[in-house]
């Protein structure tokens, strides 16, 4: 494998994870804020809107 043929396996390979790593993050921000949605769904509760979003302020700053 010469210099150009790994400088491409690189560069694909680096775009590949780099698209799995935004896939997986969308995927983890959808489950982060419907869980509690869906919980509270089960039990016939609701969360409060306010403390909800004032949790995801705390939390969601470290997945963004």
């Amino acid at each position: 494998m010469n210099e150009k043929q790994k400088e491409q396996f690189f560069i694909e390979f680096n775009n590949s994870l780099h698209r799995l790593g935004k896939l997986l993050l969308i995927i983890a921000l959808i489950l982060l804020l419907s869980v509690p949605f869906v919980i509270g769904a089960l039990n016939g509760v609701a969360p409060e809107l306010g403390g909800f979003l004032s949790g995801i302020a705390k939390v969601g700053i470290i997945y963004i």
